[in-house]
């Protein structure tokens, strides 16, 4: 067999008979197994039934030698060792009093002490407190100490230190960086005696019972054995004086006492020189360390009771200063005290002396200035009901609205600026408001409903004095819920065929005040006026009268598509039997039609002319052209029709147009050119044309440079006027911000962004123009 040993792992007859052996002896792993597997060391262990069967054969020493890394290693360096161990056997061994035994960090096999001193007595010397792990894993792989590191033993030999820097300053700053001493080179292969009899005490328990020897060591041997230092606790550092040697010395502390000085030791001292008390040191010491504690507590003291006299004088001082607000409020609460005493023996029935509303009124005004913070803390505010409204109702009990309509304005003004609050809490009730819709608002209200809405102007003067110190709210509800539904019941009473007094004489003055809200009432005027005008000749300039004064207060689109249906076709009959002569002209007519040429819309007069006036205007001039060559009279003739057209008209490109062929006909003439009758449009539309022309404005999307700029809902407004269906808007009623608008007699919708959103009984819909109208 070779010296290379190879496991059989083959099945044997001891596996077969002990397969279903369930007493058969199990393999148990020791710790060296578990740390080093199969180079683990077995050769101190005595149990060797619970070695694994299958390794029996195996030489004990091949098997559990030391792995190196390094050619040429050896195995077996622990026999020395462990032959002196054994020759040791009856040694006995020291407990060292009073320290604490030391636990040995031996393993199983009982060489880690030795591989951990040879590994030198400085490095590694924290390993006294493992299993020494990384020492026997060092001397595994082929580590020799005092040499370095690596496969040729080449690296460094020291490990790397620490230094500690003095402070936070540059590198270089307090000197050079390296440390101040190196951990020594020299590596000792004796073994350190301490580790030796901790080895021997970790063998002791196989060795049976040894005879144990007590001994007693001072606390320097201690230290110095252990490598430990004690540090006596320092006092505080004062400067110290010591004269009792033979120089004077000075001392940094108390704790400097005790320490020798340099030169005792080397000093010669006679049987007369100086002697140790250590019994009196020690009681010094005890007696100074008592001292300091005491100066320590009493100076605590001391400051505790400082910091006391500070507090103290600042809680002094906040009460003083609470004391003098306290003081304060209470002289504060004493006037506010009398103000409202004097202000309830003179309100109320039980009045001493009764006061008069300017009086109240200074004494709220004193009361809101002097004790603005009490005021708003206490709620003082909420007097205003049970004072100042039962007074206030009594001031205006006999006040005639109509007739003085300056009674109380400056007491209400007064009370505005007294109730009024700037930063009012959100849930606090706005008492003015209160006051404005309790007191002043009732008597206002009789009277309106009293008031004859054809006459105006009272009522008018009344709100514009009373608008800068009503309330919105109040003046909002007085016009759209009480005057406005007067005005359209006297406006559905209105006959424009038989009332003598013009209607915007009584609704013009509303405009500043109800300017937007008026809506509701131009509708009905509008359909009122159409059915006037139905036998309307434009003869009558009473009609022009009734629609003047609605320019610029109607919306724009809906007065032009209001002529265009009822004027602008009766013009149209008018030019159509127009006659154009010469020699006798008969202005009259043209009068009548240039009249509505400053209201008219440009567009739909226009077309009145291209299809009734400029078609006979070129026949007459063509055939005057051929019967006659007066030229002189034929230019006077043309200036003047061209000078009866209205500014707005003639500076239309179309007319301009139809008077540039008649003046190129009369040139060509003149030059003794050949001439030719204009030809009319080949198309023009039907009667009623301006009727159709407004429906062609409406639905065109993008309006050119002849037509009108029309809203949506001026739009809506016309096709339904054309169409005869009703189109107004309903008072107060609004959807998601946007009126409300009643068309026909069951219909209501409103606008957005030109969409028409219908209400069909649940829900608001959009809908089209178109089928809306046809479903009227």
């Amino acid at each position: 067999m070779t010296d290379v040993e190879v496991e059989e792992f083959g099945i044997t007859e001891w596996d077969l008979e002990n397969e279903f052996n369930p007493n058969r002896v199990r393999y148990k792993q020791s710790r060296e197994d578990q740390i080093y597997g199969v180079w683990a060391d077995h050769r101190n262990s005595d149990d060797d039934e619970d070695e694994r069967p299958a390794f029996r054969g195996a030489p004990r020493g091949a098997a559990h030698a030391n792995i190196s890394f390094v050619s040429g290693g050896t195995a077996g360096s622990s026999n020395t060792e462990e032959k002196a161990t054994e020759n040791d056997t009856r040694e006995e061994i020291e407990i060292r009093i009073p320290t604490k035994k030391v636990r040995s960090m031996a393993g199983p096999s009982g060489i880690f002490a030795g591989e951990r001193s040879a590994l030198g007595s400085t490095i590694g010397t924290w390993e006294k407190h493992t299993k020494g792990i990384g020492a026997k894993l060092l001397l595994k792989m082929g580590y020799q100490p005092g040499r370095g590191l690596g496969k040729e033993l080449q690296g460094i030999s020291a490990p790397v230190e620490a230094t500690l820097r003095k402070g936070k300053g540059a590198i270089g700053a307090y000197g050079p960086e390296k440390p101040a001493h190196k951990i020594a080179d020299t590596v000792t292969a004796n073994v350190d005696e301490l580790e030796l009899k901790q080895k021997r005490e970790a063998k002791q328990w196989r060795r049976g019972e040894k005879k144990v020897k007590y001994v007693y060591k001072s606390l320097e041997e201690v230290q110095k054995e252990g490598a430990t230092f004690v540090d006596r606790q320092t006092g505080p550092k004062v400067k110290v004086i010591d004269m009792t040697g033979p120089e004077q010395r000075v001392l940094s502390g108390y704790h400097q006492l005790a320490q020798h000085r340099p030169d005792e030791e080397s000093t010669t001292k006679g049987p007369q020189g100086n002697f140790s008390l250590p019994e009196l040191e020690d009681n010094l010491d005890i007696l100074i360390e008592t001292c300091e504690n005491d100066i320590k507590r009493n100076t605590s003291r001391i400051e505790c009771e400082k910091n006391r006299i500070t507090n103290l004088r600042f809680e002094q001082e906040r009460l003083i200063q609470e004391q003098d607000e306290g003081q304060s409020v209470r002289d504060t609460l004493k006037k506010l005290h009398e103000a409202l005493r004097e202000l309830e023996d003179g309100c109320g029935s039980n009045a001493v002396r009764a006061l008069s509303v300017g009086e109240v009124c200074m004494i709220f005004r004193r009361l809101v200035e002097e004790f603005e913070g009490e005021f708003n803390q206490f709620e003082l505010f909420d007097l205003a009901p049970l004072v100042i409204f039962p007074l206030m109702k009594d001031f205006l009990s006999a006040w005639q609205p109509l007739e003085r309509p300056n009674h109380g304005v400056e007491v209400f003004r007064q009370w505005k600026n007294i109730l009024e609050r700037s930063h009012r809490p959100r849930n606090a009730p706005d008492y003015f408001y209160n006051l404005m819709w309790e007191v002043w608002c009732p008597p206002v209200r009789q009277w309106i409903f009293r008031w004859s809405a054809r006459n105006p102007d009272p009522l008018v003067n009344l709100l514009e004095i009373w608008k800068p110190i009503v309330p919105a709210g109040v003046m909002s509800h007085l016009l759209e819920q009480i005057i406005l539904p007067r005005i359209q019941q006297e406006v559905e009473q209105w006959n424009p065929l038989l009332d003598t007094v013009p209607i915007h004489s009584w609704i013009h003055p509303w405009l500043p005040l109800m300017s937007d809200s008026l809506e509701p009432v131009y509708q009905p005027i509008r359909m009122k006026l159409s059915y006037a005008l139905t036998n309307w000749h434009p003869s009558d300039s009473s009609a022009k009268l009734i629609l003047e004064p609605w320019v610029g207060v109607m919306p724009k689109g809906s007065l032009e598509a209001f002529i265009a249906t009822n004027i602008i076709p009766k013009l149209g009959a008018v030019l159509q039997s127009f006659v154009i002569d010469p020699r006798n002209q008969e202005f009259e007519p043209w009068q009548w039609f240039t009249a509505w040429g400053d209201i008219a819309p440009v567009a739909a007069l226009i077309a009145v002319l291209d299809k009734y006036f400029f078609p006979q205007f070129h026949q007459v001039l063509f055939q005057w052209l051929q019967t006659s060559s007066n030229y002189d009279e034929m230019a006077t003739w043309f200036s003047g029709w061209k000078a009866a057209f209205p500014d707005r008209v003639l500076s239309d490109n179309r007319v301009r147009e139809q008077f540039r062929l008649a003046l190129d006909l009369m040139n060509r003439a003149v030059s003794g050119q050949p001439i030719q009758a204009i030809r009319p449009p080949e198309f023009y539309p039907q009667p009623p044309s301006v009727q159709q022309q407004a429906r062609d404005r409406f639905a065109a999307p993008i309006p050119t440079g002849h037509n009108l700029n029309f809203t949506f809902k001026e739009m809506l407004e016309r096709r339904a006027q054309e169409k005869g269906v009703l189109f107004m808007p309903i008072a107060s009623r609004k959807q998601d911000g946007k009126q409300v608008y009643q068309l026909g007699t069951d219909r209501q919708l409103y606008l957005d962004r030109s969409v028409i959103f219908v209400f069909n009984g649940r829900t608001w819909v959009p809908t089209s123009m178109e089928s809306l109208l046809d479903s009227c």
